[in-house]
């Protein structure tokens, strides 16, 4: 299967202009499922919810900029409300099942505590069908298929697998048991089971972005001992992805009236984001290592940071990477698709 790719350069002005246009709901609902950071979510989405220009560490900070702005675009005008205080009615345009830490495998993210993964987040999804069921009159289950045929999916996983499991071999034996092309293989099958029965509950329109370059954390980098990015971490991603890709393309084409929309991992961004390696705030060494110290000053010029600790991004490459997480998605609301499996890169293109 022929898989379309492009390439978007966004700019201040573009981001404007995507917010201006969506003067209605473009979509019924989102649902939204997974990890952060944009690696955790099962959502189904319909929201916009936004942080007053303020920052934090935390995972559910960076995918609710994402879920919200993207939602926005579309249209919605409230945030998608967290699985854990969705009522029935506010369920109907959307929900946000993302966990942080969570993985495609249950057990990744153990050693970080409590996390909620792809399976668990499929099955409440699964409970808030029941509910929907409940709403729209006597349990009727075919009105809810027909309901969410018509919502985007958006599904993001993958990275934790790789930092909070296989490359933490610590705290994990898949690094011992799986080459990385087989660890690879064993979770783009796992995760195309998962995606398989979100279908049969009546998922059709799927956006799947790439596991994203997680060699290049600060706090993975800093585990290494180096400057640079981790070529072994990011080799693995890129395995993965390039499974995945192949993955989709047969689900496809196996799963009468779904598509499947996958967005590349940022390979860089504008140079205006000209500090890569380091995080804005002091991050913490022990409890929490890789979020944010408590009781520090962070950085003056956030503006110019692609990390805001060592693991997560900034809110202003939140808000590029949801701009093109919106223009990624637009075969699932413009008027004419162009061609199967769209790709294209969730982010600025470097300049150099």
């Amino acid at each position: 299967m022929g898989i379309q790719s492009r390439v978007e350069h966004f700019t201040s002005t573009s981001l404007f202009h995507l917010q201006y246009r969506c003067i209605q709901q473009l979509v019924p609902c989102v649902w939204d499922t997974g990890q952060t950071p944009m690696a955790a979510i099962l959502w189904w989405q319909c929201t916009n919810l936004w942080l007053d220009g303020l920052e934090s560490s935390s995972l559910a900070a960076h995918c609710q900029m994402l879920a919200s702005l993207e939602a926005q675009l579309l249209g919605f005008e409230k945030s998608i409300p967290p699985y854990a205080t969705a009522s029935p009615e506010e369920s109907v345009l959307g929900v946000n099942y993302a966990s942080g830490s969570a993985g495609i495998r249950d057990e990744t993210g153990q050693h970080m505590g409590g996390r909620i993964s792809l399976n668990q987040q499929i099955a409440q999804h699964a409970t808030t069908i029941l509910q929907l069921a409940d709403l729209f009159g006597n349990g009727n289950l075919k009105k809810v298929r027909k309901h969410l045929n018509k919502c985007i999916y958006t599904v993001a996983m993958g990275n934790n697998d790789f930092i909070n499991n296989y490359f933490s071999p610590e705290h994990y034996q898949t690094s011992s048991l799986y080459t990385p092309e087989e660890y690879a293989e064993l979770l783009v099958q796992q995760y195309s089971k998962q995606l398989s029965i979100l279908y049969k509950y009546g998922a059709r329109k799927f956006g799947i972005p790439g596991s994203s370059y997680s060699g290049c954390a600060p706090e993975m980098m800093t585990r290494y001992n180096t400057n640079v990015c981790v070529d072994a971490i990011n080799g693995a991603v890129v395995q993965f992805n390039a499974k995945l890709v192949a993955a989709l393309g047969e689900l496809e084409s196996k799963l009468t009236g779904a598509k499947f929309i996958y967005m590349n991992p940022s390979l860089g961004y504008s140079t205006d984001f000209n500090v890569t390696d380091k995080p804005c705030c002091t991050a913490s060494t022990t409890i929490g290592a890789g979020q944010c110290a408590p009781n520090q000053v962070p950085c003056d010029s956030r503006q110019n940071y692609v990390f805001w600790d060592a693991f997560h991004p900034t809110e202003s490459i939140s808000l590029v990477d949801g701009a093109a997480t919106y223009e990624a998605l637009s075969p699932f609301y413009a008027d004419e698709t162009k061609g199967a499996l769209p790709m294209m890169e969730a982010a600025f293109v470097n300049d150099n």
